[in-house]
């Protein structure tokens, strides 16, 4: 027998079948569209978007149940979970590689140097998500898409200053071998006090993946990541409203060139 998602061989007795309701719900979040499926379509002269709606429209038509090979089962039984919590499934299901980033990008961070968040559309299924995005236009970053395992890590704080209290997070990558040591950092400096620049982290804390784009220069697109969202932007955030209406920011600007003007990135790191 074959798994009816990805036909790869399986065993009825070690597969797991899902009832067409269940799987309706799963295929409305993205899951069970096969790149396999989609290639074949667009071979046969349909855009990815018509070929994805293709298929979707078949398996809603059909009324019997879905045997899912164990690999399958897994990540049908994460979409559910995500479901559950109310987190919107980001799991790509195509190769980010292939994904036109610049024709994207927001003509407010094109030039951008480090790291900010953007809203994009990597893949049809998903749609709009919030995204990472790293901008180095020297030739550190290959350095940096070098780093394997590449690992991304968060570490939030705010600091006091004069002219109030910033929020500033701190987006590590692992040193090779060393987990718990930064290759490299990049700083986001947030204005607690307002709810917009809040907004696009809350975002990001309800998708259940996260994609960060490594961009050189020129904004080409050097390579790209998917991580499991295991932040805990959502105990950030607490906090942070938590800590506002205490420490009104009388000026951000000021505030953050104050902290820039005292630490460096590994003083904030390490302190």
């Amino acid at each position: 027998m074959l798994c009816d998602v990805c036909n790869a061989a399986v065993i009825r007795s070690e597969g797991v079948v899902l009832p067409h309701l269940a799987f309706v719900r799963l295929l409305q979040q993205g899951f069970g569209i096969d790149e396999t499926s989609i290639g074949g379509l667009m071979e046969a002269g349909l855009t990815r978007q018509e070929a994805i709606r293709q298929l979707i429209d078949s398996y809603v038509r059909m009324d019997s149940d879905w045997l899912l090979c164990p690999t399958c089962a897994k990540q049908a039984e994460r979409v559910m979970a995500a479901l559950a919590s109310g987190r919107q499934n980001t799991k790509c299901q195509r190769d980010l590689r292939k994904v036109d980033f610049w024709v994207q990008l927001p003509p407010s961070i094109q030039d951008r140097e480090g790291i900010c968040t953007a809203r994009m559309v990597l893949d049809p299924l998903i749609g709009e998500e919030t995204v990472l995005v790293i901008q180095d236009p020297t030739p550190f970053v290959h350095e940096v898409a070098a780093v394997r395992p590449f690992r991304l890590n968060l570490k939030a704080m705010t600091l006091r200053t004069e002219w109030g209290c910033p929020m500033v997070l701190l987006w590590w990558v692992a040193a090779p071998g060393l987990p718990e040591e930064p290759f490299v950092i990049y700083e986001n400096f947030v204005n607690m006090n307002e709810p917009a620049c809040l907004a696009p982290y809350e975002a990001l804390d309800g998708q259940t993946h996260v994609h960060v784009l490594l961009l050189g220069k020129g904004a080409d697109m050097v390579d790209c990541f998917e991580f499991e969202n295991g932040f805990e932007l959502d105990v950030t955030l607490r906090c942070a409203r938590e800590i506002a209406p205490r420490n009104p920011c009388l000026d951000f600007g000021a505030a953050k060139q104050s902290v820039l003007d005292r630490y460096s990135l590994e003083d904030l790191f390490y302190g």
